[in-house]
């Protein structure tokens, strides 16, 4: 069994101050990023049962203070849940800031301080290939 993840995402770059020109998100008032993608987890245990990635390598360069808009569901919805977590891996630490087990999330999150910060997703689901 496959479990397929429908992940939208929008990023609110610092302030966004409406008299600030558009450019390139890389500073207060530079607007908002949006992105939206499908990835396949396979059954737990199996070779992709996770996705574990940088925001900025997805094109979410986050920054203290930035706001990360979230939506995804697994099979539109239907499920099966999957485990879900934003967290952020400063030298020596894995810091976890937000988690949950689902099979639809919507939600927003403020990066409290400066680090890497990277998304999880993983299938706990043991069904075999049919």
């Amino acid at each position: 069994m496959r479990i397929r993840i429908g992940v939208l995402v929008a990023l609110s770059l610092a302030a966004a101050t409406l008299a600030a020109p558009r450019v390139a998100a890389n500073g207060t008032g530079s607007g908002i990023l949006t992105g939206q993608g499908t990835f396949v987890l396979t059954p737990s245990g199996s070779l992709n049962y996770t996705l574990h990635a940088y925001l900025a390598d997805m094109g979410f360069p986050v920054r203290q203070g930035d706001t990360l808009v979230y939506t995804w569901s697994v099979n539109n919805g239907s499920g099966p849940p999957v485990y879900f977590e934003i967290h952020g891996h400063p030298p020596g630490r894995y810091d976890v800031f937000f988690n949950t087990t689902s099979s639809s999330v919507s939600g927003a999150w403020t990066a409290p301080v400066q680090e890497p910060y990277m998304v999880y997703w993983r299938n706990d689901q043991t069904v075999p290939y049919a």
